[in-house]
């Protein structure tokens, strides 16, 4: 026997495997069981805004506003921005990195904290921490989920600027995302991202589960899907792409297993969080080392979404 004809039969039953695993009776009913249960013994309550956003979420993937908006009086966004720019602040005393737009590195961002390969250890007074784990965003993650989400990771970056006209590359392209069959992505904006120059971040509205354009370039789990340059917008009609600009602050919400793309700045560095949340069923690792034990102060689905 071939070991090409062995490696074909491996692969056919691990295509089966994944196809199987994100059937969504499988997905939502079987392997998200536990996930849907802790949601129901948190009362599945939402309301306000968080209920606005999750139903927004629901029908479009995406959902844009203001951090303002959904933390109201609490609003963290003074004591977040100080911190990033911190740390902005110390990376602008090393050398400037140089931004080829070659090889598999995303070399047109700047990693301040968390992503780019590394795994810090999760701190839980880190401001960034707490508003990912707060009841404002775990409310729309979970409403939209219909589940106890899981926290999958986080990043602070900064874009570096390319030379207009230089090649999308890696997540500047059009793509979806891996992780799980839905996902919630959190991104706040840092700074103003008021045009094309700051490198705003995109979304085709509907390419979601259950969205008009879900079918269109499907993940391919257990990886995501990069289509063509220029495919997307062969058939994707104007309406249906979300450019998202907006002032320091701005709040996007998606389902980044829907297609989308950013970071393409060529006049303005933009420094943008980015939380991750999949459901329990998500076989892609965490990208942070969990801490060694958790306070009795966490809620229950801050509780839960740090588990593994």
């Amino acid at each position: 026997m071939s070991v090409p004809f062995v490696q074909r039969n491996i692969d056919r039953v691990a295509l089966l495997y994944h196809r199987v695993r994100v059937s969504w009776p499988i997905w939502y009913y079987i392997l998200n069981r536990e996930a849907r249960s802790v949601w129901q013994a948190h009362g599945r309550s939402l309301g306000g805004k968080a209920e606005e956003l999750a139903l927004a979420l629901s029908r479009d993937g995406i959902a844009v506003t203001h951090i303002r908006e959904l933390f109201g009086g609490a609003d963290p966004f003074a004591e977040l921005q100080q911190y990033a720019e911190g740390l902005l602040r110390e990376h602008r005393q090393q050398p400037e990195p140089k931004v080829s737009g070659k090889g598999f590195t995303k070399d047109f961002m700047l990693y301040l904290w968390g992503g780019g390969g590394t795994n810090p250890v999760l701190e839980l007074s880190n401001p960034f921490i707490r508003f990912c784990l707060g009841e404002p965003i775990l409310a729309v993650a979970c409403g939209y989920m219909g589940l106890a989400v899981k926290f999958h990771g986080f990043s602070l970056q900064s874009t570096l600027i390319v030379s207009p006209g230089s090649p999308e590359y890696l997540s500047q392209r059009w793509h979806r995302d891996p992780d799980d069959k839905k996902l919630v992505k959190v991104f706040l904006y840092l700074t103003d991202v008021m045009d094309e120059g700051a490198g705003p971040f995109k979304y085709v509205k509907g390419s979601h589960f259950g969205g008009t354009w879900h079918g269109l370039f499907p993940q391919r789990p257990p990886a995501g899907f990069y289509p063509k340059p220029g495919a997307v917008e062969t058939v994707v009609p104007p309406e249906d792409f979300v450019p998202c600009f907006g002032e320091a602050g701005t709040l996007i919400f998606c389902d980044t297993s829907g297609l989308h793309k950013g970071g393409y700045s060529t006049a303005k560095r933009r420094l943008m969080f980015s939380g991750a949340f999949v459901s329990q069923a998500s076989l892609h690792p965490i990208n942070y080392e969990r801490p060694s034990d958790l306070p009795a102060s966490l809620s229950l689905l801050a509780r839960y979404a740090l588990t593994p």
